[in-house]
């Protein structure tokens, strides 16, 4: 009996040594790996119980879920246990490093080769290491929503050297979930990310869709499509002040593939066609023209903000920036980028896009050109136009009285 068992006490056993196995490995199954590992540190006998295969098996399914085959994994349990504990743990840190936005622990992170993938949520790639460090950079300097996320549905993959981690992760200010997948490598005991790939998830399934098109197929007050609206809006040749009480800020920009650096420039005018301000800056670092376009556009709303400009109507040639923001639902791919923008402009009481062109954006485009051709990198804000811009400045408000 139990009891008899019990009162035959051998020197230096405890309680739970004295147990059947059976009643061991069920009270063992309540205790975390921590626990386990300790346990199995303070006599032989313990060893063997908080050792068990399937104990560890029962544990390593409490706290994980794979995508398996159900196979059992070649090291046993136990290991297969800690190595899936190390991955999980890297790829938290992953988000970690989000929230703190921290590029030195981004670089650091990942593996230094030229094969590394980041795919954001824009829908973009960025293929080898100097420029996914680019793109988070970026990102880090430029999204002032930052990055609280929150990963569900953790499901992970291990491999040998390779591991894969899918999860959804929800936004706690967007709102919207994503679908996320983080690829790790095995280097001198360490997991390196390798590859990441993110996707904003429709919320509401195919009608939401569908209706979205057909709002974004709605007809303006003159029976033209409104997409095809915003293209005839800004195939006049010349600048277009905006109406009594608005301010009209053109935005310029410049890239220089070479350097990959990119000049902004914005110009705020009121209904005369009167500068009131204008502004300079050179961002280093660019990929490509599209985010120039983009850190120009965020960088001239912001400065709108600091100005107190209310009631202003921002001008770009950037056709895909300006259908983005005024109709997201018709351009999907650019979802991503949309949402940046209106974030930005939450402050911003009344606001509108306009399609410029090469022309009616000329003053601004030339400023922004100064820092790519001319190498004039220093950043300024000043009142009225450029001097050496009088006579481009004073034919386009000519030209827009006419």
């Amino acid at each position: 009996m139990v009891v008899s068992k019990l009162g035959n006490d051998k020197v230096g056993m405890s309680m739970i040594e004295q147990l059947f196995p059976e009643v061991t490995s069920y009270a063992l199954k309540y205790l975390d790996h921590s626990s386990l590992c300790q346990l199995s540190m303070t006599s032989s006998s313990m060893r063997k119980a908080a050792n068990d295969d399937d104990l560890w098996r029962s544990l390593y399914y409490q706290e994980f879920t794979e995508e398996t085959n159900g196979g059992t994994p070649v090291n046993g349990w136990k290991a297969h246990y800690a190595v899936t504990k190390q991955v999980m743990d890297v790829n938290y840190e992953f988000f970690s490093i989000l929230d703190s936005r921290s590029l030195p622990r981004m670089t650091s992170f990942w593996l230094n080769s030229d094969y590394v993938k980041c795919f954001n949520g824009t829908g973009e790639l960025f293929s080898g290491f100097d420029a996914v460090m680019q793109r988070w950079e970026f990102s880090f300097d430029n999204w002032e929503i930052g990055f609280p996320l929150e990963a569900l549905e953790v499901r992970t993959r291990i491999l040998d050297s390779v591991a894969w981690v899918t999860m959804i992760a929800l936004h706690h200010i967007i709102g919207d979930p994503f679908n996320i997948t983080n690829v790790f490598e095995l280097h001198n005991g360490r997991w390196l990310m390798v590859h990441h790939h993110s996707s904003i998830i429709p919320t509401n399934g195919v009608s939401e869709d569908v209706s979205e098109w057909f709002d974004a197929q709605k007809l303006n007050e003159d029976g033209v499509l409104m997409e095809q609206a915003e293209v005839v809006r800004g195939v006049s040749l010349k600048w277009k002040p905006p109406p009594v009480e608005w301010f009209k800020c053109n935005i310029g920009v410049s890239w220089s593939n070479r350097n990959k650096l990119a000049g902004c420039a914005w110009v705020l005018r009121d209904h005369m066609g009167v500068v009131l301000l204008h502004s300079r800056r050179a961002f280093a670092r660019t990929v490509d023209k599209q985010q120039a376009q983009f850190k120009g556009l965020l960088w001239a709303i912001e400065s709108m903000r600091s100005h107190r400009v209310e009631k202003v109507i921002f001008g770009l040639q950037d056709k895909v920036l300006v259908n983005a923001v005024n109709r997201p639902a018709a351009w999907p791919s650019y979802r991503y980028l949309s949402m940046e923008v209106s974030l930005a402009l939450l402050p911003v009481n009344r606001w509108k896009f306009f399609l410029e062109n090469s022309v009616s954006n000329r003053g601004a485009s030339l400023i922004a050109k100064s820092v790519t051709n001319d190498g004039r990198l220093l950043s300024y804000v000043a009142a009225n136009h450029p001097a050496w811009l009088e006579g481009v400045f004073a034919d386009e408000r000519t030209l827009s009285s006419v």
